[in-house]
């Protein structure tokens, strides 16, 4: 039937501890879990891209109103340009940082809901040349 279809096709990309889990659940939707047995369900491994940008601006707050709209014009311009591209490979934006030790972005791969196969290949590496070439090319900051 359509819904053991689908059930299949999805459980390509869960962890085995997970979809046996759901099967269980919903072969028997009135069982009762154990606490132990809804954490060994909850605990997943995977495997996850983590992608590290360090966009070199000097994101210091300064006491001309005009250089401050410009620092933030230029932020935003890197995380709208970032978010753009994870958009596009199905990536998740994790952090944008701004503190004392400069602007970093921190994006993942492979978390619930991000996974695919290939997953490297075709997702991950070419996101993160595409923000790297992005940052240069739309923002000007090296990465």
């Amino acid at each position: 039937d359509t819904l053991s279809s689908i059930r299949q096709k999805i459980s390509l990309y869960l962890h085995p501890v997970t979809r046996d889990d759901e099967m269980n659940a919903a072969h028997h939707p009135t069982s009762k879990r154990t606490t132990e047995e809804r954490h060994r369900a909850e605990a997943e491994l995977r495997k996850v891209y983590v992608i590290f940008v360090n966009a070199e601006i000097d994101a210091k707050i300064s006491e001309e109103e005009s250089e401050n709209d410009e620092m933030y014009d230029k932020l935003n311009e890197i995380i709208i340009s970032v978010s753009e591209v994870l958009e596009e490979f199905k990536g998740h934006l994790r952090q944008f940082i701004v503190d004392d030790k400069g602007v970093v972005l921190i994006a993942t791969f492979g978390l619930r809901g991000s996974t695919f196969p290939n997953l490297v290949k075709e997702k991950a590496l070419p996101a993160t040349l595409a923000i790297h070439e992005r940052l240069l090319q739309n923002c000007g900051v090296n990465n």
